[in-house]
């Protein structure tokens, strides 16, 4: 009788393991000390711009006295980089640094600085022009705020205070 042939053995297949669906679970916090808390929320000065926001760094500083110190609601209480009249896609549009439609009748607060705004006579006359559009136009109150002002420490809470009651610190013109 002939031999049966030889069975050769095989290494076995690994067959997966039905596994249960993930559930979402939201993320496991650690409580923080009160000063790792003091760190994260910085109360008394802005601070460097973090990188979520399109402002230079004394927008920023307005927009963080307003949100944080006033408690103002962005988007609700004021409107950041405000487009009227078409903004920038229209000949002629202006925009706004931030426009407080409830404040006076609608307060308008320009933080600018002395390279982009003041440097020349030329880019004086487009802010008083501004100026003058956004009154009678609108009948809006603006009030342009310098940059030195916000950016030193200690003189930004009254700067801001001022502005908000709707006086400007300085002479546009005579800078």
């Amino acid at each position: 009788m002939p031999k049966a042939p030889r069975r050769v053995k095989r290494p076995a297949r690994k067959i997966p393991k039905a596994r249960a669906p993930r559930i979402y679970r939201p993320p496991i916090r650690k409580r923080l000390g009160p000063i790792a808390r003091r760190q994260t929320i910085q109360t008394d000065a802005p601070g460097i711009k973090p990188g979520w926001i399109q402002a230079t760094q004394p927008e920023w500083n307005v927009y963080w006295w307003l949100t944080i110190r006033k408690k103002f609601i962005p988007d609700y209480d004021f409107s950041f980089q405000s487009s009227l009249g078409g903004g920038r896609l229209e000949y002629g549009g202006l925009v706004v640094d931030f426009l407080l439609p409830d404040i006076m009748g609608g307060l308008v607060l320009n933080p600018i600085g002395e390279h982009w705004h003041l440097e020349t006579s030329e880019q004086r006359a487009k802010l008083v022009d501004d100026q003058r559009r956004l009154q009678s136009d609108y009948g809006y109150t603006v009030v342009y705020i310098r940059e030195d002002d916000i950016i030193t420490p200690g003189r930004l809470d009254y700067v801001m205070e001022q502005a908000l009651v709707g006086i400007t610190l300085f002479n546009i013109n005579g800078s």
